[in-house]
């Protein structure tokens, strides 16, 4: 795959340069599971059939889905060339017409007469699956058998086009052991309007048809006429259970056949991470009512039955969220079961992965990150939250910054401590311009913290990514120096340098006093973000003023004075007036 330049130019500074790819798609309507879907018994096949895990394969079958010219009764048209394999002229292996095509289709009628003996199964005349014959019931009891080959599953269509009287032809289908499949069946309208009966095959092999009348008292020495005509299944049968399922891409254009009737087409993918994936039924044969469900490699549903709307032969696309990578199977069929078509439909697969840092949802799948530093992230499965982890050396803020944002998305994020106990709510983001106002946090010391990014609405996904950019500013060099026992040592008349941060930060400074006398604390610089307030405190660490809070004007303040009596040891605590304000500027003052 080759990485985007979005993902490339932010990884590269900070994570170091990967292989990873994207795939911003559209976003696609969410499908509902069907409800008490009858297909979900005890006699449900996909359920009944599914083998052990071990089973399992998956590949890549991209090239065998081109852009295919098919025509109106399902079967391919075009050159060899034009078929996988074939290629700047290359030859195709050869193949019988019924195997054929994305649904196999229609083999031609081959005309025939009929050659007694075959009134049993070891005289059974052999024909072409599809087949017109012509052939006589006489004497009184006489049977026709008629067997033939199928390499492929699917529907074999019986129709009596010719019947003379006294007849009333009736027929039975047998297999290859000679154990009948179906009952004697009397097509209706003999002799007139005759009717197609579909006799569904469910597997490839040797099959026999049996003719005879009815009652089994009348005969004819004019010839009844015999159509047969066989419908193969997709080029992918029998894909019917997990074993026997067909390996596609992730990112796959398929063409299947729900045929024979109760047909299940299985297709098999494995996802290098999580993410969400459109199923698309990008036509579908009037027949149809198309239904999928997603399985997981251990044979487990992770979906009900989806049947998504159908208009204009197209259903709306349906997004499906993959909470981990693994393999995965989906299956389709006819919602009810009950219909089948030779007319193929059109599925895409199209898999958006989530950001290439998945899976990161939670403290001990953390991504590791510089705390100052540029990436691109998605919130993708629906659901998804992306936890980041980084280290500080000191105590400071975390200021974080989303731009790109879709617009389907409203990004919250959280803090935690190296312990993973919630250090902030969900605090959500303000956007403007797809881009969201700087979030601070607050960073009480050095060490491990973790931010955690997730949507405001938990039901919301996009598969477009968004840029995140985190800066870390770390409190002046005297921190920590929130107490007495941390206090910074500094000398009367030096000037000192210090900062605010993060909010609610207190500052403590130790000095000497020699001789009884005032002492002022006056400051040079004074940033706009603070409102500096001023107190003092004795050896003990009580206090000897109140706080104080000196006029400022031109960035610099009027003095703040103390009297002192008692030579010794002091402190002077600097912090904002209201506790509220921070900065990442340096105030500067001295003692004297």
């Amino acid at each position: 795959m080759q990485l985007t330049h979005r993902w490339a130019a932010a990884w590269a500074g900070v994570f170091g340069a990967s292989a990873f790819g994207w795939f911003p798609l559209v976003l696609a309507q969410e499908g509902t599971p069907r409800e008490s879907d009858p297909r979900q018994g005890a006699n449900d096949p996909w359920v009944r059939d599914l083998p052990d895990a071990s089973e399992l394969v998956s590949g890549n079958l991209d090239p065998n889905f081109p852009e295919l010219d098919v025509r109106p009764d399902g079967t391919l048209g075009g050159s060899p060339a034009a078929e996988p394999g074939g290629a700047n002229g290359a030859e195709r292996p050869s193949s019988t017409a019924q195997d054929s095509g994305p649904g196999g289709g229609r083999t031609p009628a081959v005309a025939a007469s009929e050659s007694e003996p075959n009134n049993d199964f070891g005289t059974a005349q052999s024909v072409s699956s599809s087949s017109r014959i012509s052939a006589t019931i006489a004497p009184q009891r006489d049977y026709d058998w008629f067997g033939f080959d199928l390499t492929r599953r699917g529907t074999l269509e019986v129709t009596f086009t010719q019947v003379p009287a006294p007849l009333n032809l009736s027929f039975r289908v047998y297999n290859g052991n000679g154990s009948a499949i179906t009952g004697w069946m009397e097509p209706k309208g003999q002799g007139g309007g005759t009717v197609m009966t579909p006799i569904h095959l469910k597997t490839k092999g040797r099959y026999y048809v049996v003719v005879a009348d009815g009652q089994n008292d009348a005969q004819s020495t004019s010839p009844y006429e015999l159509q047969l005509d066989f419908i193969a299944g997709d080029r992918f049968e029998p894909n019917e259970s997990f074993g026997a399922k067909t390996a596609v891409s992730d990112q796959a254009r398929l063409l299947g056949t729900i045929l024979p009737q109760g047909d299940y087409d299985c297709y098999g993918f494995t996802l290098e991470r999580r993410g969400s994936m459109e199923v698309w039924f990008r036509e579908v044969p009037a027949e149809i009512e198309p239904s999928f469900r997603v399985y997981n490699a251990e044979g487990s549903a992770i979906t009900g039955w989806i049947s998504p709307p159908v208009r204009d032969n197209a259903a709306e696309p349906v997004v499906i969220d993959f909470t981990a990578a693994g393999a995965y199977h989906i299956a389709v069929a006819d919602a009810k079961g009950d219909a089948y078509s030779e007319k193929p439909y059109r599925l895409d697969l199209r898999m958006h992965p989530g950001d290439p840092f998945e899976a990161n949802d939670s403290i001990g799948t953390a991504t590791t990150v510089q705390a100052t530093g540029a990436w691109q992230a998605s919130l993708l499965p629906k659901g998804d939250y992306d936890v980041y982890r980084f280290e500080v050396p000191n105590q400071g803020i975390s200021t974080v910054r989303l731009s790109s944002v879709p617009s389907e998305l409203l990004p919250s994020l959280r803090l935690y401590n190296a312990e993973g106990s919630a250090l902030t709510g969900w605090r959500k983001t303000v956007l403007r311009d797809a881009r969201s106002e700087p979030l601070v946090f607050d960073l009480a010391g050095k060490g491990t913290y973790y931010v955690s990014i997730a949507n405001d609405d938990s039901q919301v996904r996009s598969f477009d990514p968004f840029d995140v950019a985190f800066q870390y500013d770390a409190g002046d060099a005297h921190e920590p120096n929130a107490g007495i026992g941390q206090a910074t040592i500094i000398t009367r008349g030096a000037p000192v340098s210090g900062s605010i941060l993060p909010k609610g930060d207190y500052d403590h400074y130790r000095f000497e006093v020699a001789n009884a006398g005032k002492v002022a604390v006056t400051f040079s610089t004074v940033p706009k973000t603070m409102t500096p307030s001023v107190r003092f405190l004795n050896a003990n660490g009580s206090a000897i003023t109140g706080w104080k809070t000196p006029a400022i004007r031109d960035g610099a303040s009027a003095p703040v004075e103390v009297d002192i009596s008692t030579p010794g040891r002091y402190y002077v605590v600097i912090a904002d007036n209201d506790g509220q304000a921070f900065g990442v500027e340096p105030y500067r003052f001295q003692v004297q």
